[in-house]
């Protein structure tokens, strides 16, 4: 449900495949899309933790699937 084209889905992707950082910070997950793109990217490298940050996540995906590697933050980023 990402509302990303397939070549910035890609972009994504490779990007944190790539790097393969320690913290992903997503500010506004909104309906969690590229959560899900991030999610897998960090499970392909093996290593990684997601904190997704948005006050009303309207999420259009199963977040149990995500929450081995990902947290959702409930409230607006300058708090968060």
């Amino acid at each position: 449900p990402a509302q990303l084209d397939a070549c910035e889905r890609l972009l994504i992707y490779t990007l944190v495949r790539t790097i393969s950082p320690e913290v992903v910070v997503e500010v506004g997950t909104f309906q969690g899309g590229s959560a899900s793109i991030i999610h897998t990217a960090l499970e392909s490298a093996g290593r990684g933790k997601l904190f997704c940050i948005d006050p009303k996540p309207q999420l259009r995906i199963d977040w149990n699937k995500l929450s081995n590697r990902s947290t959702m933050i409930e409230e607006p980023s300058p708090q968060a």
